[in-house]
């Protein structure tokens, strides 16, 4: 679908660059009239028809944006609340590729890690 979609377009551009290129011959061309000069321009600039993008549906549904200070917040109430909940987030933290620390979770995978340290309170 997105191949075909491409195709198109870029079939699109091919046309309109054709087109520009013989706008730009007939209007340097001195030996044309004006009226054919305009009959030309108004063939180029005629009215083009927009299409409206394909919405889909699952890209509609947005997930919720959570940062580093909402996740860290959440690791020091865990701490403020239980002490030897320590190892457990830092487990929590190594399940996302090792990592060692919040810095080192990727973008993508706060809001599970998030979710996951959720389930520790």
């Amino acid at each position: 679908m997105l191949e075909t979609e491409i195709k198109s377009l870029k079939d699109e551009v091919k046309n309109l660059s054709t087109l520009f290129a013989e706008l730009i011959t007939v209007l340097r061309n001195d030996d044309i009239t004006s009226a054919k000069r305009a009959e030309v321009a108004a063939s180029v600039v005629a009215p083009v028809e927009v299409l409206e993008p394909e919405q889909d549906v699952e890209a509609k549904t947005e997930t919720p944006k959570i940062d580093r200070d909402e996740v860290q917040a959440l690791c020091t109430t865990l701490m403020r609340k239980d002490r030897g909940l320590k190892d457990a987030i830092k487990e929590t933290i190594a399940s996302f590729d090792g990592a060692t620390n919040l810095v080192k979770v990727a973008e993508s995978d706060l809001v599970a890690l998030h979710a996951k340290l959720s389930e520790l309170l």
